[in-house]
């Protein structure tokens, strides 16, 4: 299964070291991360942060190109990179997966599949189905 992770998850998994090893062993999930993403880790303000935002997502992601920004049409820096976040997302035919409820409802406006970080956890890593 294809999955484009958001920026912020990869934020999140610093911290959940269990959920990070779960997911560098699966094969059956290929995380996705676009250059706008990356360079997002890389522009953390503490510079140690950074550094293992970016070996995280070096050993989790493959990099995806996101559309040219002639492509785009929203013109604010952040929705221009959730824009490219998104078509990449729809492009790879990837599942988006976020902590950030306005890109998941604008993934949902584009008939992009996207799941909350959470239920990605509950459903795809731990497979815990939760009635």
């Amino acid at each position: 299964m294809k999955i484009m992770l958001d920026s912020n998850c990869l934020d999140a998994l610093l911290a959940d070291d269990e959920s990070a090893g779960e997911l560098s062993n699966r094969r059956d999930l290929q995380l996705y991360l676009t250059p706008v993403q990356r360079a997002e880790l890389a522009a953390c303000p503490d510079p140690t942060r950074a550094a293992r935002l970016l070996a995280l997502a070096d050993g989790l992601c493959r990099l995806v190109q996101a559309p040219t920004d002639g492509d785009l049409t929203a013109t604010a820096s952040k929705h221009r990179h959730d824009s490219a976040i998104l078509q990449a997302a729809g492009r790879h035919h990837a599942l988006l997966v976020s902590l950030d409820e306005g890109l998941l409802v604008a993934a949902s406006k584009l008939s992009v599949p996207a799941l909350h970080w959470s239920l990605f956890l509950r459903k795809f890593v731990w497979n815990q189905t939760g009635h």
